[in-house]
C-alpha cells in the first residue's frame, strides 16, 4: 500500500479548487490522518492519530448506509471528514444532492492526497467547497454554499473517529454548524417573505435609473463622516452636531432622517434599503436638492418616485441581491453592502465606498434604551398620532410595537433597557466591521433598462422549462423562496419553473404598466 495517489489527486484539485491547492505547498504540520490499514473484506481504510482507522474495518458498507439515513433528493451535507470518500461517492450517486466537505487542516489533507485516490470526487461539480477547521469564517463559507430552495435538507455527516480525533477543534466544528443553520435559517425566512418584494422594487428601480442616476458621494478631506441611526440616543447627539455640523458629512438612515429635520439639522446624504411599500414615509417630509438619496435597488420604488418628485436624481446602489449583482453586469452600479440586514451598517459602507476613513456612529443604540424604541420626530410619530385614540393611547402604541417580539430587561440605572435577538445580533455585526475599497463606480448615468430587461426577458423565457441549467437562475432563488411558501409540496424544479414564470409575469405587469 505504498503507491502514491498524490499527484492525480492534486491535478483534480487545481482544477476545481485552486486556493485549496494552493495553501498544501506550505502545508507542514502535524496531520490527523497517518496511514493504511486493510480492512475484513479487502477495503483500504486511512488510519488517524493512533493508528485509529477512519471507516470500520468489519462492514464498511453498512456503515456507509447508516450514515447516510435520512439523505435524498435535495440534500445538503457537510462532511466532516473524508476518509476514503466512499461514503460521500454513495451521497453523490443520487440526482439533486450537493455536499461541502470539511478537513482539520491542509496537512492533514495534504497526507489524505497521498494515501487514497479522490479526483472523481474533486471533479464533481456538486462537491460545492472543500473547507479547512482553521479557515477564517468557515461557518459563513459554509452558508454561502447551502441554498435551502434548491436543497431544503441540510445535514452534518461526521465520520465519529475523525471527530473524536479533534480534540479542541471538535468545539469549532460543532459551533460552526450551529451558525450555518441559524444564520441561513434566518435568511432564507427573509426571502421567503421579501423575495417578491425584492424582484419588483428592483425592476422597478432600474426604470427609473434609466432616466438618469445621481452621483454618489465623495468623501470631503477633514471631513467625519456621521452615521446617524434613530435610536433614542441620536436625541443626546444633536446639539454637538450642530456644533460640528460644517465639519462632518451626515448620512442619515431613513427612520432617522425625519428625526433629524425636526431637530433642525439637514442631512448629507438619505440611505434606505427598505423593501416594504410604508417605507414611503420615511420621506414624508420631503427631500431638500442638497441631499443625495442613497438606495439599494431592492429598496420600495416609492422612496425612488418621491425623490424623483422633490427633483433628485436617486442614486442607485447594488447590494447583495443576485438580480442587483447580474444588473450590475449590464451597467455601472456603485456598490453598497447590505449583508447586515440592517441600514445602518449599509450606510456605514456607504461611507467607506465614499472614501471616507474617520467614521462615527451616533444613536446605534442596538437596544429600546430607557424603554424608548425611537429617537423623537421619526414618520412612527406621525403616524401614531393620527391612530392615538381614547382605546389607544400614545404610549400604547409604542408599547405594542415594542414587545412585538420577546424582549429582555436590562436595568440600567434608574431607567430599563429592552433587548430582543434582532438587535443583540446587529450589536455583535458592528464588531466585525471591515474596511471596504472606495468605490470605483460613482454614477449609473442612464442606466440601459431596456436593453437588459430584452435579454433578461429573453432567458427567463427559454430557460423556464430547465431552470437548474439557466444562467439566470440565481437572480431568481429569492423570489423561489417565496414562491416555495406558497407552494410547499412542489418539487425544486417544478418550484423554479414556477419562480420563472412568475418573474416573467412580473416583468410583464410591470412592464404594461410604464
Amino acid at each position: 500500500m505504498s503507491f502514491s495517489y498524490y499527484d492525480s489527486n492534486f491535478t483534480a484539485l487545481l482544477d476545481r479548487f485552486p486556493s485549496v491547492a494552493g495553501v498544501l505547498d506550505n502545508a507542514c504540520g502535524t496531520s490527523l490522518y497517518t496511514g493504511l490499514v486493510r480492512g475484513r473484506t479487502g477495503n483500504v481504510v486511512p488510519t488517524l492519530t493512533g493508528d485509529k482507522p477512519v471507516h470500520s474495518l468489519y462492514n464498511q458498507d453498512a456503515e456507509t448506509a447508516r450514515l447516510l439515513e435520512g439523505t435524498g433528493e435535495d440534500s445538503f451535507v457537510v462532511f466532516g471528514g473524508i476518509g476514503s470518500g466512499e461514503h460521500i461517492r454513495k451521497f453523490l450517486a443520487v440526482s439533486g444532492s450537493s455536499c461541502v466537505l470539511v478537513e482539520r487542516d491542509p496537512s492533514s489533507f495534504k497526507k489524505l492526497l497521498d494515501l487514497v485516490p479522490l479526483s472523481d470526487l474533486f471533479q464533481n461539480t456538486a462537491v460545492r467547497e472543500i473547507i479547512f477547521l482553521d479557515a477564517e469564517e468557515l461557518a459563513e463559507r459554509i452558508a454561502t454554499s447551502w441554498i435551502p430552495v434548491l436543497h431544503s435538507n441540510f445535514l452534518v455527516i461526521a465520520l465519529r473517529p475523525w471527530l473524536d480525533s479533534l480534540d479542541r477543534d471538535r468545539y469549532v466544528f460543532d459551533q460552526s454548524m450551529k451558525r450555518v443553520v441559524t444564520s441561513v435559517s434566518a435568511d432564507y425566512s427573509v426571502q421567503a417573505h421579501f423575495g417578491k418584494q425584492w424582484f419588483r422594487n428592483i425592476v422597478g428601480n432600474l426604470a427609473i435609473a434609466s432616466q438618469g442616476c445621481g452621483v454618489f458621494p465623495e468623501a470631503t478631506p477633514g471631513k467625519t463622516a456621521i452615521i446617524a441611526a434613530a435610536g433614542p440616543s441620536l436625541e443626546q447627539s444633536v446639539n454637538l452636531l450642530k456644533k460640528r455640523r460644517k465639519d462632518v458629512y451626515i448620512f442619515a438612515t431613513d427612520t432617522a432622517y425625519s428625526s433629524l429635520l425636526s431637530f433642525g439639522i439637514k442631512p448629507d446624504a438619505f440611505v434606505s434599503i427598505d423593501a416594504q411599500p410604508y417605507s414611503a414615509y420615511h420621506g414624508y417630509r420631503g427631500f431638500s436638492p442638497e441631499t443625495k438619496v442613497i438606495l439599494d435597488l431592492c429598496a420600495s420604488t416609492a422612496l425612488s418616485h418621491s425623490a424623483v418628485k422633490s427633483g433628485i436624481q436617486p442614486v442607485f446602489t447594488c447590494g447583495n441581491h443576485p438580480l442587483a449583482r447580474y444588473a450590475a453586469s449590464w451597467g455601472p452600479l456603485p456598490l453598497m453592502d447590505t449583508s447586515s440586514g440592517t441600514v445602518t451598517f449599509a450606510a456605514y459602507n456607504a461611507a467607506q465606498r465614499a472614501g471616507f476613513t474617520d467614521i462615527e456612529l451616533t444613536g446605534a443604540d442596538f437596544a429600546y434604551t430607557g424603554g424608548k424604541a425611537y429617537a423623537r420626530g421619526t414618520y412612527l410619530d406621525a403616524i401614531f398620532g393620527k391612530e392615538v385614540d381614547r382605546y389607544s393611547p400614545y404610549e400604547t402604541l409604542w408599547i405594542n410595537l415594542m414587545f412585538r417580539t420577546q424582549v429582555r430587561s436590562i436595568r440600567n440605572g434608574l431607567k430599563i433597557d429592552y433587548h430582543t435577538d434582532v438587535l443583540d445580533s446587529y450589536a455583535r455585526f458592528a464588531t466585525s466591521l471591515r474596511f471596504q475599497q472606495k468605490q470605483s463606480v460613482w454614477s449609473s448615468g442612464k442606466w440601459p433598462f431596456n436593453r437588459f430587461l430584452e435579454e433578461y426577458r429573453e432567458l427567463l423565457f427559454r430557460d423556464k422549462q430547465d431552470p437548474l441549467n439557466s444562467r439566470v437562475l440565481e437572480t431568481v432563488l429569492p423570489l423561489a423562496a417565496w414562491n416555495k411558501r406558497r407552494a410547499e409540496n412542489a418539487a425544486v424544479e417544478h418550484n423554479l419553473r414556477l419562480s420563472f414564470n412568475l418573474a416573467l409575469e412580473l416583468i410583464e405587469r410591470y412592464t404594461v404598466n410604464q
